[in-house]
């Protein structure tokens, strides 16, 4: 693994690692950084760094199991807790059906954003 600035690794990096997409990564933080959604008390997701001008995110080597940690919760005991955020910016006409069917739209969760 190839760490730069003293044990910080960037986030493609750190996605190819986790077996994970940039896009995936992003949307987490995305959603986690948003006030407006509420979050699982056991969640946890380590803060990134900027080490460059251009404003590439950048992680520490030791918060790499905690990444792999979170995406197995997220795909594992806190399924579905992102779905909401989810279905409105990401799943389309399957979205709105999906959040038609538990009573909300997709204008009511993109005020949230």
């Amino acid at each position: 693994m190839q760490t730069l600035n003293d044990g910080y690794i960037s986030a493609g990096r750190v996605c190819l690692e986790v077996d994970i997409t940039l896009d995936t990564l992003y949307r987490w933080y995305r959603w986690w950084e948003n006030p407006n959604f509420e979050k699982p008390a056991g969640l946890e997701l380590p803060p990134y760094y900027f080490r460059d001008r251009r404003k590439t995110k950048f992680f520490k080597v030791e918060d790499i199991p905690k990444l792999k940690k979170f995406a197995e919760d997220v795909r594992g005991p806190y399924r579905g807790c992102m779905s909401e955020f989810n279905a409105a910016l990401m799943w389309g006409k399957r979205g709105s059906k999906i959040l038609k069917n538990k009573g909300t739209s997709k204008k009511e969760v993109r005020t949230k954003l």
